[in-house]
């Protein structure tokens, strides 16, 4: 699973005439090469990308920038290793974090818990806000055995950032009684069963600035019209 983060902190425009927030993880391209095809022909061209468009927002005439510091493939340790020089040295205002995908592969969810608060203290001790992620359900019953304890480490994840006072935008609370509930609609949204299509990328970036209280993104025709009918049907579970 690639690790992929979104992006902004509307509650920042109170006090921040500008505000950089600077993503640790990756974001993932909305054209895929697989069996996508669908969402391809839909939503081909697609400028690179219509994230461009959330990546570089203005809000009641406040500038907001982010830099996408992300490296696919990263567990939380490859993020401790270079987050000295990827990351603190840019003096962001915000930080965003999504890890765990790569991590299950690596570390019990306990590592990847310490290595997480380890992140987000270092970020702290700079003066900038860490905002963790959870990402959206993996579809377990079709993924690697080592997938069906993903839940526990978004879990994790989302404790860390309770008993740590870190704002948390937490996918995986939305995606993963949807998935529970109607597995076979879910598998609408993915590509496999660990990376989203262009319509879940779509769907996660739309929940991820409505946290933030910022406008919904401009999508291509396609796209604006199915991501409210999949948030109409994750509301039902969540």
């Amino acid at each position: 699973m690639s690790p992929w983060v979104w992006f902004l902190a509307g509650w920042l425009f109170a006090w921040l005439p500008f505000a950089f927030v600077l993503a640790l993880t990756w974001i993932l391209d909305l054209r895929t090469e697989r069996e996508d095809r669908y969402w391809r022909k839909q939503t081909e061209p697609i400028r690179d990308a219509w994230r461009q468009e959330i990546l570089d927002t203005r809000c009641d005439g406040h500038h907001v920038s982010l830099t996408n510091a992300g490296i696919s493939g990263d567990s939380t340790a490859d993020m401790l290793g270079r987050i000295e020089r990827d990351v603190l040295p840019q003096n962001p205002s915000l930080v965003l974090i999504t890890a765990g995908g790569n991590d299950i592969k690596q570390f019990p969810a306990d590592v990847y818990r310490r290595n997480l608060a380890r992140l987000v203290d270092m970020i702290a001790d700079r003066g900038a806000v860490s905002v963790l992620q959870t990402y959206y359900a993996a579809v377990t019953d079709e993924a690697d055995e080592v997938y069906r304890g993903f839940p526990a480490y978004m879990q994790a994840c989302a404790d860390l950032a309770a008993e740590s006072d870190v704002p948390c935008i937490d996918q995986h609370a939305m995606f993963h009684p949807w998935y529970l509930a109607e597995p076979d609609e879910y598998r609408e949204i993915m590509r496999d069963a660990l990376h989203l299509n262009p319509l879940g990328n779509a769907v996660m970036g739309t929940l991820c600035v409505r946290h933030f209280g910022l406008p919904d993104p401009e999508l291509p025709a396609v796209l604006a019209e199915a991501v409210p009918a999949v948030l109409d049907r994750m509301a039902r579970y969540a």
